[in-house]
């Protein structure tokens, strides 16, 4: 019985152990699916829009200019440029109509107007609650690190406030500054210092817990980055003059030696930092919570969570600088993508965190590119350049300076569509317009061609798969099908905008004005 429970215990740990090992595999062989299979993860299958929801607004109401996610300025005379508001999506009046000029950044509002000698700045959370802060200051620089925090800087000194308007530190920090926030941290960045600090953020207070202090004169720069789940990756690299001092690979070891570069993970949430030995010299990283980002660069720009850009350098037996490639890494510095050609990570546009399709090469030739970075096709020809891509469609430009004509690839590399176009849009179920010698052209993924001159569109935001067009001097919508969303029956068009696959506009009939949403 003791032999049989010993066997089963046995038994049962290296099932556990295999098990174990077979998930961390299927984890890791995600972003290694071979050239040539289906690698391609296309960007979202766009759907035209087909409905819009009407909003009747008050009198007296005039939108003027698209801010963001559905918000417009407002003022109570269509040409006025002070006593000026906000108007949020669903139809409301979220900022008064008392200020000067509006800006908008992430869920922050910042209204200012004209007090006295000097200008002051209100500021405002996107539902409307007032932040009870306001700063007498004329040239203001102000910004959103994420939902809960902003901050605002002059020539001299910034600060990061929260939600409430409660200073995030207890000091301000130079000009130069820039932040990042994410998860519990605020990360800061001094670049006239070389200052590297994570700070813990409890109850709207950044607490500080650690700091990395470059010396580029002495040889040392820290390039830190968030990965996710609490985790930094420190990289610190000695400079000799312009000139990076390369790793040597060890003969004996038959891995890089230490030489120049130093690379740590640092846990936030133990307070732990740990150095691990790489198999290659890391020139630069970053992932989607990097430094410098904006906010809306940050929400768009889709590389998975715990995955970071790398390029890794490669040098002769002399220490001089080869090449560098481009690589994704994941938190635990593993290599996991590795790019061939001169792809760039700036140039990357990822899908669903883990794939991407169409992208141009450092030297303007167009590609597809598979998962694990491999080149399913390329073109060699330097007067190519990739628009878009998506619904399984590359939109391809070719020519220079002066002018450029579009056609259409599929993901195998075939022309289907040639290029003879001045300009073609994305497509949208199996639909683009295009642009011939001054005319428009509904194109399909079947090849069919069809042209349309019954009205005169205004495709000023062809881009988002709807157009205005205008019939007999009123204005309505249609999709890129010709499918009428708005009827034809208003005067004009005040102003319109476009976020998160939602369209706004903002028509005027008379003295009526009518805030659309289109889906």
């Amino acid at each position: 019985m003791k032999k049989f429970l010993v066997l089963f215990l046995v038994t049962f740990i290296t099932i556990l152990s295999v098990s174990c090992i077979q998930q961390e595999e299927v984890f890791y062989e995600k972003f290694s699916v071979k050239a040539g299979e289906e690698a391609l993860v296309d960007f979202p299958d766009f759907a035209l829009p087909k409905t819009a929801t009407e909003i009747k607004l008050p009198k007296g109401i005039y939108p003027k200019t698209y801010l963001s996610e559905g918000f417009f300025t407002i003022s109570k005379e269509k040409d006025a440029n002070s006593g000026l508001g906000v108007l949020s999506p669903d139809g409301k009046v979220v900022v008064p109509l008392e200020y000067d000029r509006i800006q908008m950044d992430g869920p922050f509002i910042m209204a200012s107007k004209q007090e006295g000698d000097g200008v002051e700045n209100y500021f405002y959370y996107k539902d409307g609650e007032e932040i009870p802060l306001s700063v007498t200051e004329l040239e203001l620089v102000f910004y959103a690190l994420d939902d809960n925090f902003f901050c605002i800087s002059n020539d001299t000194e910034s600060q990061v406030f929260d939600k409430k308007g409660r200073a995030s530190f207890v000091q301000n920090f130079p000009s130069t500054t820039t932040y990042s926030a994410f998860d519990d941290y605020i990360q800061v960045y001094d670049p006239t210092t070389q200052y590297n600090g994570i700070y813990e953020v409890y109850n709207g207070f950044a607490r500080h817990i650690k700091s990395y202090i470059g010396n580029v004169s002495g040889g040392t720069v820290y390039n830190i980055t968030y990965s996710g789940k609490d985790t930094f990756i420190v990289l610190q690299t000695s400079i000799n003059g312009s000139d990076f001092d390369y790793v040597m690979k060890n003969e004996e070891t038959g891995k890089l030696d230490k030489y120049g570069q130093r690379v740590f993970l640092y846990d936030g949430k133990k307070y732990e930092e740990k150095e691990i030995d790489l198999d290659f010299h890391i020139l630069s990283i970053r992932n989607m919570f990097s430094l410098g980002l904006t906010y809306e660069n940050r929400k768009s720009f889709a590389i998975k969570e715990g995955f970071s850009n790398v390029w890794i350098v490669k040098t002769d037996e002399n220490k001089n600088l080869v090449d560098t490639t481009a690589h994704i890494m994941d938190s635990k510095c593993r290599i996991t993508l590795n790019f061939e050609g001169d792809v760039g990570g700036d140039m990357l546009r990822f899908a669903n965190g883990v794939g991407f399709g169409g992208a141009s090469l450092e030297n303007f030739q167009t590609g597809l590119f598979a998962l694990d970075g491999s080149l399913l096709w390329s073109n060699n020809d330097f007067s190519y350049h990739t628009q878009s891509y998506n619904d399984g469609f590359l939109v391809v430009g070719k020519g220079g300076t002066e002018g450029v004509s579009y056609g259409v690839f599929n993901k195998e590399g075939q022309l289907i569509i040639p290029l003879e176009y001045d300009f073609i849009s994305n497509f949208a179920d199996g639909c683009a317009l295009a642009r011939k010698n001054g005319g428009w052209i509904r194109l399909f993924s079947n090849g069919d061609v069809e042209n349309f001159d019954y009205h005169n569109a205004k495709l000023d935001n062809i881009s988002y798969f709807t157009y205005l067009y205008t019939l007999e001097g009123k204005v309505g919508v249609e999709n890129f099908k010709g499918e009428r969303i708005i009827p034809c029956e208003y005067d004009e068009a005040l102003c319109y905008g476009y976020s998160n696959y939602t369209l706004y506009y903002a028509l005027i009939k008379g003295e009526e004005c009518s805030l659309f949403v289109v889906k």
